[in-house]
């Protein structure tokens, strides 16, 4: 989760940082960049600064001259030059460059979910379809759990357990990782019961936290969250998960 972590401490880094701050965490943030990105930055020279500017959103034009530039939503930030994603490895020049930012390989940006608090439901004789983060007291996360459990032919799924509901869903999310019996608890996750079972009492609670930093780092409004295995996402589950899943 390397360059995941490099890229959290930049969001949530000061407006303005110390040099020394700075070179430490773009030197770092360097390491994960293509070979042709890492020279490119290189011959500008040390870093001397690294300052956030008020953007929330760019958006790409092209012309019908076969030029481009990038403009932020409220139009006052126009950058005319190359944007390279960092999380794809490539150049955004054109507009189905821009579709494809869209698109989330977890992989691709140094995310492990076997680093998550993470598990499995579903036919587990197909391959992986997509990767759910979920709360565990949010009721659209437990139907679909729910749904999954009683039909699980032609789905496999990994969900994620991120307790962004307050201190309730921190408690339950801890009771369900915690549980000496998992399978249990994922029915009582599923149906929203809770049973008195026995906990770990080595219990790794890293896992829910590096969840948690996922979740904030990707900007998911609310969950459920939806991610295909090619990238494609989803807020809220969708009204017919086979058609979405299907969908090019």
């Amino acid at each position: 989760m390397k360059t995941l972590l490099v890229t959290l401490s930049l969001l949530f880094a000061a407006p303005s940082m110390a040099n020394e701050e700075v070179a430490e965490s773009t030197a770092a943030l360097v390491e994960s960049l293509t070979t042709e990105m890492q020279e490119e930055m290189e011959g500008k020279g040390p870093i001397k600064s690294l300052t956030k500017l008020p953007l929330n959103s760019l958006n790409l034009v092209e012309t019908k001259t076969g030029e481009s530039y990038f403009i932020s939503s409220d139009g006052r930030f126009v950058v005319m030059g190359r944007v390279f994603d960092n999380w794809s490895r490539s150049f955004i020049e054109t507009e189905i460059d821009a579709k494809r930012t869209m698109r989330i390989p977890l992989d691709a940006i140094g995310v492990d979910p076997a680093e998550l608090a993470s598990f499995y439901i579903g036919d587990r004789s197909i391959e992986l379809q997509a990767t759910v983060f979920v709360d565990p007291t949010n009721e659209r996360s437990q139907a679909f759990i729910k749904e999954i459990i009683n039909n699980p032919n032609n789905r496999y799924i990994r969900i994620v357990i991120a307790p962004v509901n307050g201190h309730a869903a921190g408690e339950r999310a801890k009771a369900f990782w915690c549980a000496e019996d998992r399978a249990q608890a994922i029915v009582d996750l599923a149906y929203g019961t809770s049973r008195n079972y026995p906990s770990n009492p080595h219990c790794d609670l890293s896992p829910l936290a590096r969840s948690m930093m996922v979740v904030q780092m990707l900007n998911m409004p609310y969950l459920p969250y939806f991610f295909r295995d090619d990238g494609l996402t989803h807020i809220g589950i969708p009204v017919n998960y086979d058609e979405w899943l299907a969908q090019p």
